[in-house]
C-alpha cells in the first residue's frame, strides 16, 4: 500500500479543507494509486510529474478532487505503460486530434494520451460510483477538456474495446 503525503502550494483554509475532503474520498473509495505524493495547488494546473501529482483545488469538492486525483494517476499509468508508443500510433490512425488538449503547444501527443487517460478515469469512476453518479461529476464540475470528455463518453464502448486490445485498461 502506498502512503499518502499531501503538501500545499500555500496553506490556506481552502487548501486545508480540500486536503480533508481528498483524504475522505481516498479513504472511502480506496482507488489504486501509483503515487501518494500529492501537492494541492490553487494557481496552477493539475498535472502528473514523474513521482508526484499536483491537484488544483478549484472548488475542493470531494468528488471533483477524486476525479482529478484519478485523472492524474492515469497520466502516470499511461506514460509508464510498455505499449504507450504503440497505443499512441493506433489512436492517431483512428482518431483525428481536436486541438483541445495541447494548450501549451509543447506536447504533440496530448490529445491521444488524453483519450487513454480520460477513458480510464471515467471507467474507474463508474466502477467506484456507478455510471450515473460518475457521469454527473462531469456535468457538475469544471472539465479541462470538454470535447475530449464528450467523445470519450459517446464512444465509451468502442474505446473500451481498443483499451482492452492494447492492454491499457487500468486494473
Amino acid at each position: 500500500m502506498i502512503s499518502i503525503s499531501i503538501s500545499h502550494e500555500r496553506k490556506t483554509p481552502e487548501s486545508l479543507e480540500a486536503e480533508k475532503n481528498l483524504r475522505k474520498v481516498l479513504d472511502e473509495y480506496n482507488p489504486l494509486m501509483l503515487t501518494g505524493n500529492i501537492r494541492l495547488v490553487s494557481d496552477g494546473p493539475s498535472r502528473a510529474h514523474e513521482d508526484s501529482i499536483d491537484i488544483n483545488i478549484r472548488t475542493g469538492a470531494p468528488k471533483e478532487l477524486l476525479k482529478t486525483f484519478i485523472h492524474e494517476q492515469m497520466h502516470l499509468f499511461t506514460q509508464r505503460h510498455a505499449r504507450y508508443d504503440e497505443a499512441i500510433a493506433f489512436l492517431k490512425e483512428n482518431y483525428e486530434g481536436n486541438g483541445e488538449c495541447n494548450k501549451s503547444g509543447t506536447y504533440p501527443n496530448s490529445f491521444w494520451e488524453h483519450i487513454i487517460v480520460c477513458w480510464n478515469t471515467r471507467n474507474i469512476l463508474r466502477q467506484l460510483l456507478g455510471e450515473s453518479e460518475a457521469d454527473s461529476i462531469y456535468e457538475d464540475f469544471w472539465v479541462a477538456y470538454p470535447k475530449t470528455e464528450e467523445m470519450v463518453k459517446s464512444d465509451f464502448q468502442t474505446l473500451q474495446k481498443h483499451m482492452e486490445e492494447l492492454s491499457l485498461v487500468y486494473k
